[in-house]
């Protein structure tokens, strides 16, 4: 109740706008359907679990057509209905194949899927010695707040303190009937910083009510989405920072669309509208977004969505027609000579991927994000642009038991920035979004796969800017590509990570994690040099399952 009091009448119409747009028209034409199909309301899944996992390596085997990535995370329900999916095309496979199919699907357990109550508890101990560091704000590209920790972060907004930290969360999921569904995340946290006196806290990693008709879902309360097909999502929206405090309409499961529009093929869709917090430079803002993504053909995916944030206390005003054309996407763009909204931060994505059938199903994606129009394609395509991309081989050799990922991605200098809403687009001090601001970075992943061990190994390289710009004019008056008027010495990453985790039958987990990173020109100092480190333990065991 009080997130629908605090976002008020003015945000309910726009979530009424938003329907008008893509994403939303694809939501009410499942809504026109609702009916044909029968579904369950069931929970998320937990980010990064092994079903998820079990998924992508179903697709590594071509078992799996319709499965959208670019919107995550799926629900309990949907990861089934893709492992059914999967078993209905084993007939594709060769024997040995199929045998490493199987072994996978060995490693799945019904309580996975099945229940109408869940509770499980984790633990974990963490030693840290990595600082978080904010994002440089004296570059004259526009404002930000947020913190960044290459160590730490991709953690959906959990407290890891440069130091020791130790924290306990139970996760809770209950299915009511076939329509309704909740889960809460509770976690408590204790911890001594460096340098520091002891502290504690507690957080809300997530807790939302879901009512489902057919496939189409209706979310209250707090959760995460992770928009894009890289490892922690994309340019607008990872699993870096908490779960949003939103009222969201969704699709559950891919839906076709009617007459000419069907060539399209099974596509997902999902509006919200969330509410941000208190602590920022313009309290209480609004955040309206829309994804739709589409598979026309088994082999390609592409994806569209927008984040537009304003409102709040002490934001700019605007009239209603502003409002309205604002929330209608490219409007601005196409229909208003040349003037942008001020009143706003929106950024918008586009991406793409191909399946490679020949290659071990291997995928290859890309993603662009814009934060706002230009005018000269040197601003456009890279200075206020973020590029992600990247290559996911589910099956390095036959069997499968060895994956590879390799992603690079760059974010401009005004990415995430913003000159009224001076907190930028992030929650909490945690950028909404993949990577940092003004940075380039890669890293490649080997995954290893033993029965019920899994061994995760990273190598990555990170180079941030501090560099201070300038806007240079065209002679019309119009902004032109930005122009360095101050060159800070680059702070240089390269870290490594190992993770092993054990999984038991009957659903307990234990995971060890190692990180170490070697920074160069450290606060963008010339000659100076730190090396990070992190060393994590987490166990996970079940409490009650209940079918």
């Amino acid at each position: 109740m009080f997130l629908l009091r605090s976002l008020g009448v003015p945000a309910l119409l726009m979530v009424a706008l938003a329907v008008v747009a893509p994403a939303g028209s694809a939501i009410c034409c499942e809504l026109l359907r609702a009916g044909e199909l029968e579904a369950q309301a069931t929970p998320d899944l937990v980010r990064g679990s092994r079903v998820e996992w079990a998924v992508e390596k179903l697709v590594g085997f071509g078992l799996i057509d319709d499965r959208i990535v670019s919107i995550r995370p799926w629900s309990r329900g949907e990861a089934l209905r893709l492992l059914e999916e999967a078993r209905s095309n084993l007939h594709r496979l060769t024997p040995d194949e199929r045998t490493a199919v199987e072994a996978i699907l060995q490693q799945l357990r019904d309580e996975d899927f099945e229940g109408s109550i869940r509770l499980d508890a984790v633990v974990g101990a963490t030693v840290m010695d990595s600082p978080w560091l904010p994002v440089p704000e004296d570059t004259n590209t526009g404002s930000i707040d947020a913190e960044v920790n290459h160590l730490a972060r991709y953690r959906a907004g959990r407290e890891l303190l440069d130091g020791r930290t130790l924290a306990a969360e139970t996760g809770l999921e209950v299915v009511l009937g076939d329509g309704a569904a909740a889960q809460l995340r509770p976690r408590v946290w204790w911890g001594d910083p460096r340098g520091g006196s002891s502290t504690d806290g507690f957080q809300m990693v997530e807790a939302q009510a879901r009512l489902q008709w057919s496939n189409l879902r209706f979310d209250v309360g707090r959760s995460g989405s992770v928009w894009g097909a890289g490892r922690n999502g994309g340019g607008l929206l990872a699993d870096n920072a908490r779960g949003l405090d939103r009222i969201r309409l969704s699709s559950d499961g891919p839906f076709q669309w009617p007459g000419f529009l069907s060539f399209l093929g099974p596509t997902r869709a999902e509006v919200f509208i969330a509410l941000l917090e208190e602590d920022r430079d313009v309290p209480y803002s609004k955040v309206v977004g829309y994804s739709v993504a589409v598979r026309p053909h088994p082999r390609f995916e592409a994806w569209f969505a927008t984040l537009i944030q304003s409102g709040g206390q002490g934001a700019p005003d605007a009239s209603v027609g502003s409002r309205v054309a604002d929330h209608l996407l490219f409007l601005d763009w196409i229909f208003n000579g040349g003037e942008t909204f001020l009143f706003s931060n929106k950024g918008t994505s586009l991406g793409v991927q191909v399946r490679m059938p020949s290659w071990r199903h291997a995928q290859l994606f890309a993603e662009f994000t814009l934060e706002d129009k230009g005018h000269n394609p040197r601003r456009i395509f890279w200075q206020d642009g973020a590029w992600l991309l990247g290559a996911w081989l589910p099956r390095v050799d036959a069997s499968g038991e060895h994956d590879l990922r390799l992603e690079f991605y760059h974010s401009g200098y005004r990415m995430h920035r913003h000159s009224q809403f001076t907190s930028g687009r992030t929650l909490d001090g945690r950028l909404l979004s993949l990577g940092d601001v003004n940075t380039d970075g890669a890293f490649v992943e080997l995954g290893v796969n033993r029965s019920a061990l899994r061994a995760s190994i990273e190598a990555g390289v990170e180079n941030r800017s501090a560099d201070v710009w300038d806007t240079r004019f065209r002679p019309d008056g119009e902004l032109d590509v930005l122009e360095k008027i101050d060159d800070r010495p680059d702070e240089f990453y390269v870290r490594a990570l190992v993770t092993l985790t054990a999984y038991a039958d009957d659903g307990r987990e234990v995971s060890l994690g190692v990180g170490l990173a070697r920074v160069t020109d450290s606060r963008f100092e010339a000659g100076a040099t730190r090396r990070d480190g992190i060393l994590q333990v987490t166990g996970r065991i079940p409490l009650l399952e209940r079918r």
